[in-house]
């Protein structure tokens, strides 16, 4: 996709329709950063305004400081949503190609998100790659201030990173989103949740 941010008046709009329509939960991003976005805070305090049940977002966590945690908490987030992956240093930064600073910076969001007192959900995203596959996952499964997710990623995320052949990992499923999410992106395409990775066909959504 070309890097873009919505404006902040068609963010609205599009909230506005949905709500109209009946929609109930909205996720402020797909492949980009949201606490890049500088209208972030506002747009939440416009869909808590609107009444959706659920407003999330997912973030790898590096802008996560105590005063965003509050201001995110104060406009109204209800799912916060950290990719992970891996809490070995050496692991993180391959999957994520990153400095020991940035793994540091994750380590400080995560301590301020447990140490704080918020009214939103927190989940901790773990994907099983070919990096961090020999860990023991069992560790993540025992924190308690937040709910973990551990799961396969699957071969449209990269080859080079994917686990497709270990037969006892791999999964069988068909997603299920294709029924009840709409993805809308900074160029104003409309696509059937996540399929859109790389720009594809249009698609009609009514067939």
């Amino acid at each position: 996709f070309p890097i873009g941010m919505m404006d902040y008046s068609d963010a609205v709009r599009y909230m506005d329709d949905f709500r109209a329509l009946g929609g109930l939960s909205v996720k402020l991003n797909f492949r980009g950063e949201p606490l890049l976005y500088p209208n972030l805070i506002k747009v939440i305090q416009h869909a808590k305004h609107l009444g959706f049940v659920d407003i999330m977002i997912n973030t790898n966590g590096m802008l996560l400081s105590k005063s965003m945690l509050a201001d995110l908490h104060i406009a109204g987030l209800t799912t916060l949503i950290v990719s992970v992956d891996s809490l070995i240093r050496a692991n993180y930064k391959k999957i994520h190609n990153a400095t020991d600073g940035q793994f540091n910076r994750l380590l400080s969001a995560l301590k301020f998100i447990r140490e704080g007192n918020y009214n939103f959900r927190t989940k901790l995203n773990f994907h099983v790659n070919a990096f961090n596959q020999d860990e023991d996952f069992s560790v993540y499964r025992r924190i308690e201030w937040a709910d973990v997710v551990i799961r396969d990623t699957q071969n449209r995320e990269g080859g080079h990173i994917s686990v497709v052949d270990n037969s006892k990992r791999k999964r069988k499923k068909r997603c299920p989103h294709m029924q009840r999410r709409i993805l809308i992106t900074q160029n104003h395409k409309a696509y059937p949740c996540c399929v859109a990775y790389n720009e594809p066909e249009d698609i009609r959504l009514d067939s």
